[in-house]
């Protein structure tokens, strides 16, 4: 039986190598995001992301998952080969999906029966 050593390094080819650190950079800059913003909208500590980014290491998958979740975008977006579409969030509404992410199911379930209601009520307003 032939026993085979396979190097990761060799067999990753330099387009198919995916720089984490350089797409979070990336999308920070598209995004006009700056490492200590990114920290707090993703609740990743500033010190990890900067030594994350001094030492040239790659995130843990959770850290990413919060990274990704900071920027709006899913890991599949992260990880596609293709231009993401940019939407910009003001700061009013990323607090206020944020609120609505720390209620639980029934709560937000009535959030969003509220918000329909304001909007309903606006459009009645109009006609």
């Amino acid at each position: 039986m032939e026993t085979l050593n396979i190097s990761s390094q060799k067999y990753i080819s330099d387009t198919a190598f995916f720089d984490i650190n350089n797409r979070i950079k990336e999308l920070c800059q598209k995004n006009h995001i700056t490492v200590y913003r990114l920290s707090k909208i993703s609740g990743v500590p500033y010190s990890a992301l900067s030594s994350m980014f001094k030492r040239n290491t790659s995130p843990c998958f959770h850290t990413l998952f919060k990274i990704c979740s900071g920027l709006n975008i899913s890991l599949s977006d992260f990880f596609s080969e293709g231009d993401i579409a940019t939407v910009h969030i003001t700061e009013d509404a990323r607090y206020v999906i944020e609120l609505y992410k720390r209620l639980p199911a029934d709560k937000q379930k009535l959030l969003i029966a509220y918000l329909q209601g304001l909007c309903d009520n606006e459009l009645s307003n109009l006609y």
